[in-house]
């Protein structure tokens, strides 16, 4: 819990970054560096978009401070700037994710010929091919999903927007086709 006088540190700092002292920048980072660090890790859970954000907020904390008109409780204000911010690229990530396509699965397994690739390798490659051409188009996103982006039930639910129990299912599906051409080709399992 913040005190109150670590409240009046910050809102002296903000008020100083107004007036154009940098000075009060590296304080009020002294200050407050660790907390915006934690909200960025606690809302992007990943080490380097965090990073990324925690740089763009004090890079551009002169403008975060110079839209406050009143300072009551500069600290939370700076926690609710950092948050909100994190919220937005949070936002952008997932509506900058493009659908999976047939096609992109399809040009996936093309690009994955290898010459350097043992005739075990090959052979067992082939019959994952024969696997593929026997689903159906919804199969081979959730056979994608699971086997090269290797997400979870849930995961492969919000990606193609279908409940977990369908994704399952579909899933069960895929295996089985798996496993019958593996069978039918001689692979021994």
């Amino acid at each position: 819990m913040i005190t109150e006088d670590e409240i009046k540190k910050v809102n002296n700092c903000i008020a100083s970054i107004k007036n154009g002292s940098d000075e009060a920048i590296v304080e009020l980072y002294t200050s407050m560096g660790n907390t915006i660090r934690f909200i960025a890790i606690r809302y992007l859970k990943n080490k380097y978009d965090s990073e990324d954000a925690v740089q763009d907020f004090w890079l551009n904390i002169k403008k975060y401070c110079n839209k406050i008109w009143h300072i009551n409780n500069g600290y939370k204000y700076l926690c609710k700037t950092m948050q909100n911010l994190c919220l937005i690229r949070l936002r952008k990530s997932r509506n900058s994710k493009e659908k999976l396509t047939i096609t992109d699965i399809e040009l996936f397994e093309k690009y994955g010929d290898d010459e350097n690739l043992n005739i075990e390798q090959r052979t067992l490659k082939d019959i994952f091919k024969q696997a593929i051409s026997k689903m159906n188009d919804l199969e081979k996103k959730v056979f994608y999903l699971w086997c090269y982006e290797e997400m979870s039930i849930r995961e492969m639910g919000r990606e193609i927007n279908i409940s977990k129990s369908t994704i399952h299912r579909i899933k069960a599906n895929v295996e089985k086709i798996i496993r019958e051409t593996l069978i039918e080709n001689d692979w021994v399992m």
